[in-house]
């Protein structure tokens, strides 16, 4: 179980560490095992020259690993880098700078619907979010589906639902999953231990959205752990991902990529069967291959 959201640091302003160190208390006691500490840049730290802020790393608390240890549990912290980009230059940027593949995770909030497009491309995110507090252009559904096919997620940020604007943020979520009901993350997107939830309670919100019981869970466990996979392969050029899925379901634009990958049987030869010969035309064989010897040439003649 992941939580992939814990602000440390937003637009040049950074959490106090008193309660980033909350946070992690909160979210490990909750049962979440891997927390990833999110800094957020803007328009202005990627548009200008100044070097990106490095990653925000913090040590677990040692009772929290002492907690852990008795049940068996992995605790993990991970570090996040999230941007606002406008243009190619900054999304450029945010995927290549030498400073973001010190970073774990990368998340992108592209303005304008070819720069989504652009960066699913690219495949240089592994989460694209949105602000569902604030009046912004969402995607459409056909970039959505996009993502989706790339391995990129969109994340919902639960505290959202619990702040003062509650109704807009819901209103766009609904928005959001219209049509597609996969690809998506719940995360906690705070800076504030109080609005942590624990994993039960997070799916649970998912009755919000008119999501089942099992598919809320997939948002909490399978979703986060699947963002996790895409990163390693991201970072890694020596992995790669295998996605399985049914013939019937490739897209037509797509079929012609396994029929030319296919590979074809090789044909076996035949073999011709040698039917015994008859045993005259045996006899006859031997008789015609046999030598004569001055032995049996003496009987004859005697």
């Amino acid at each position: 179980m992941s939580d992939l959201n814990i602000i440390v640091y937003e637009n040049g302003c950074k959490t106090s560490d008193h309660e980033v160190l909350a946070c992690i208390r909160k979210a490990f006691k909750l049962g979440f095992n891997i927390l990833a500490l999110n800094v957020i840049v803007g328009e202005s730290e990627l548009s200008t020259k100044q070097p990106l802020p490095k990653p925000i790393k913090f040590d677990i608390p040692e009772f929290c690993l002492k907690e852990a240890r008795s049940q068996g549990r992995t605790l993990k912290l991970l570090t996040r880098l999230s941007g606002k980009v406008a243009t190619n230059q900054q999304a450029h940027k945010l995927q290549n700078n030498p400073i973001s593949h010190e970073y774990d995770l990368i998340a992108a909030w592209p303005c304008t619907e070819g720069l989504l497009n652009s960066i699913i491309n690219q495949g240089g995110v592994d989460i694209l979010f949105y602000p569902l507090t604030e009046t912004c252009a969402l995607p459409k559904y056909s970039s959505i589906a996009h993502a989706i096919k790339k391995g990129i997620f969109h994340e919902l940020p639960y505290s959202a639902l619990l702040g003062p604007k509650r109704a807009f943020a819901l209103k766009g979520m609904r928005r959001l999953i219209y049509r597609e009901r996969s690809g998506f993350i719940f995360s906690s997107g705070t800076a504030s231990p109080e609005f942590i939830r624990g994993p039960l309670d997070v799916s649970f919100l998912g009755h919000l959205l008119d999501f089942t019981a099992d598919y809320s869970r997939c948002l909490v466990w399978d979703g986060p752990a699947s963002v996790l996979v895409h990163a390693e392969t991201r970072r890694r050029t020596d992995r790669g991902a295998v996605m399985a899925q049914l013939l019937e379901k490739v897209p037509p634009g797509e079929r012609w990529l396994i029929e030319a990958t296919q590979v074809k049987p090789k044909k076996k030869k035949q073999r011709k069967l040698k039917l015994p010969r008859k045993s005259n035309e045996a006899e006859d064989d031997d008789d015609e291959d046999a030598v004569e010897t001055p032995v049996v040439k003496r009987q004859r003649t005697e």
